[in-house]
């Protein structure tokens, strides 16, 4: 949205699954999403979504997502499975537009 003008700038295309945590990275270029199936990269101008790591089987159902501060160059990721609570690092070489994706489950560690 177009603070100045409360109109509508652009939008991303609908998703299957319901979002569970958005954040900014540091440099405000990016929005980091997290769904039941995995972390998305979008940016804007244009709006576009720049990788998909796929989090199905492997992560469980992602909770939060954000960037590590400072150079550490690495996304977290937090899921919940019945009892537990699991954190993942993804290296940001390995997810687009920092890196080159390297597929499903991009940089997971």
């Amino acid at each position: 949205w177009d603070l100045e003008t409360f109109e509508l700038v652009s939008t991303t295309p609908p998703d299957m699954f319901p979002l569970r945590a958005a954040a900014f990275t540091q440099d405000g270029t990016t929005l980091l999403t997290a769904t039941d199936d995995g972390m998305r990269v979008h940016g804007w101008e244009p709006t576009r979504v720049h990788d998909h790591v796929d989090a199905r089987g492997a992560w469980g159902r992602l909770q939060d997502v954000c960037e590590l501060p400072g150079d550490a160059q690495q996304l977290l990721v937090a899921s919940a499975r019945d009892a537990a609570v699991s954190i993942w690092g993804v290296d940001v070489a390995m997810v687009r537009p920092w890196g080159e994706s390297v597929g499903p489950a991009a940089g997971a560690a």
